[in-house]
């Protein structure tokens, strides 16, 4: 999971614009931004690829534990306290998101 979404960030600029869902896509795909948009949207998907590997890792483990005793049992609480903390940073992860990706003030206060 870590690595497709480390490499996703060059999938932006490999397909047509119209497959990609980025606020204010118009601005941020264009040719002159290509950098900026590639290197910002690197430093998200990064950063979302981790928490979702993290989320992975501790469900996985959690799954070993419980499959070594008898009756297998699962530690919902700490299942739910990472599922938890994993939809919380991906609500603060989305609203970064957006307000990274807005466009500049001196173009919305222009309305363009």
């Amino acid at each position: 999971f870590l690595a497709v979404f480390l490499g996703s960030h060059r999938l932006v600029f490999a397909v047509s614009p119209r497959w990609v869902n980025l606020p204010h896509k118009d601005y941020w795909l264009q040719p002159e931004r290509r950098a900026v948009t590639q290197a910002m949207l690197a430093g998200w998907l990064g950063r979302m690829g981790t928490a979702l590997f993290l989320l992975m890792a501790v469900t996985g483990l959690l799954a070993v534990q419980a499959n070594q005793v008898e009756p297998a049992r699962l530690d919902m609480p700490l299942f739910w306290t990472a599922l938890g903390l994993f939809v919380v940073y991906t609500a603060g992860w989305c609203v970064g998101f957006y307000r990274a990706f807005r466009l500049p003030d001196r173009l919305s206060r222009s309305g363009t």
